[in-house]
C-alpha cells in the first residue's frame, strides 16, 4: 500500500507491507515501474516472527530500527507539582524552537536516513498539530521561570492514555523535567479514568527507555522496522 501522506511529505514514494499471518507461503510481487523513482518499502515485524523476517531479508529488506512499546498501569493518585509549572503550549512559544527538533529526535529516529531538515520539520509539525488538537489531543509544557523548558503530547482513546512525544530542550536538560512531565500525565490519566499509559520509542533511544522505566513503565513488546 502506498502511504500517500508520508510519500508527499518526504518526497519519496513510501509503501507499507502488511503481513499475512494466515498463509506462510509468502510471495513477493512489486511493480517494477515504481522503481523508476526513489522509494522505500517498509514493514513492521514482531520480534518473534523469524520466518517472516527471513523472508524479508531474502527479498532485499534490511533491519533499520526497533520499536519499543512500553506500558504503565495506573494505580493511584500521586502528589502533583505546582500547577503553574504546567500549561498548554501556545503556537508562538514553540516557534522559537522550530529548528531544535532534529537535535531532540533526529539521531534516534527511524527517519534519520532521510534529509535532516525534513526530519526536523516532521517532529516540529507533530507538535504544532498537537497544539491544535489535530494529531494528539494536547501538548502540555513544563515552564521554568516562565520559559518553556519541555513538553509532552498525548491523546486519550477509551481508557488508555497514549503519549506521542516527550521533549526537553537542550538548555533545560538534566533538571528532571521529563520525569515531571510523565508524573503530570499520570495524573491526567487518573482524572480521565484511564487504566493504562502507553508510549513508544526507538530501540536505540536508550536514554528515553531508561527514563520511562524509571517512571514505572514496563516493556510491553518489541517490533522491528525493515526497509
Amino acid at each position: 500500500t502506498r502511504m500517500d501522506w508520508d510519500s508527499n511529505f518526504w518526497g519519496v514514494n513510501i509503501y507499507n507491507v502488511s503481513q499475512c499471518y494466515a498463509n506462510s507461503n509468502y510471495k513477493w510481487e512489486f511493480n517494477k515501474t515504481a522503481k523508476s523513482k526513489p522509494f522505500i518499502i517498509q514493514a513492521l515485524i514482531t520480534d518473534k516472527d523469524i520466518e517472516y523476517i527471513n523472508f524479508l531479508e531474502e527479498a532485499g529488506f534490511r533491519f533499520i530500527e526497533s520499536k519499543v512499546n512500553l506500558v504503565k498501569r495506573v494505580l493511584e493518585i500521586s502528589d502533583i507539582f505546582e500547577h503553574d509549572l504546567f500549561k498548554d503550549v501556545k503556537f508562538d512559544e514553540i516557534i522559537e524552537y522550530k529548528d531544535e527538533f532534529y537535535n531532540l529526535y533526529g539521531e534516534v529516529s527511524r527517519f534519520s536516513i532521510l534529509i535532516k531538515e525534513k526530519v526536523n520539520e516532521f517532529y516540529y509539525k507533530w507538535v504544532v498539530k498537537s497544539i491544535k488538537g489535530e494529531l494528539d489531543d494536547n501538548c502540555i509544557g513544563y515552564y521554568t521561570e516562565g520559559a518553556l523548558g519541555g513538553f509532552v503530547t498525548y491523546k486519550i482513546i477509551e481508557q488508555k492514555l497514549i503519549i506521542g512525544l516527550v521533549g526537553v530542550f537542550p538548555q533545560y536538560q538534566g533538571r528532571k523535567i521529563s520525569q515531571n512531565l510523565l508524573h503530570y500525565v499520570e495524573n491526567v490519566a487518573i482524572k480521565n479514568n484511564c487504566n493504562e499509559i502507553y508510549v513508544s520509542t526507538q530501540g536505540k533511544n536508550i536514554k528515553a527507555i531508561n527514563a520511562y522505566i524509571k517512571s514505572g513503565f514496563f516493556i510491553d513488546d518489541i517490533k522491528h522496522w525493515y526497509y
